[in-house]
């Protein structure tokens, strides 16, 4: 989660503009979005690696209880026992928290791409100011 609270610090400096700075935030801004989208891609990215990896983990898993058992399992029983094991609730709370990474750059996207309108509308009402 101090990836999640570090991204909401860093997109409100990013979204933080006055009317001295206006021009050059006007000139930043589709890099910043280039910045947030960039970093929700390499996170889905991730997100798809880790899924993988779990089906992988599990398998593995599956394949070593049954190995090992005196009796035979059902895959119900064998997935219940595989989902309590640490490293199957590590990967789950790392994939969680990716999901939830990734959901705030998406929603972030949508409030960069309206900062666009705001910068335009606030210049429109310079313009106006000055006639």
């Amino acid at each position: 989660m101090d990836l999640l609270e570090t991204y909401i610090e860093e997109m409100k400096h990013d979204l933080t503009f006055d009317e001295l700075n206006l021009k050059q935030y006007q000139y930043n801004l589709p890099a910043l979005k280039h910045k947030w989208v960039g970093r929700c891609m390499r996170h889905k990215a991730e997100l798809h690696k880790l899924k993988k990896d779990q089906n992988t983990l599990r398998n593995a898993c599956i394949e070593e209880l049954r190995a090992n058992s005196k009796v035979e399992l059902s895959d119900v029983a064998l997935k219940a026992k595989i989902n309590k094991q640490q490293a199957m609730i590590d990967m789950d709370n790392r994939i969680e928290e990716l999901q939830l990474i990734i959901e705030l750059l998406e929603k972030s996207e949508k409030t960069f791409n309206s900062t666009t309108w705001d910068v335009k509308n606030i210049t429109d009402i310079q313009k106006l100011e000055t006639l």
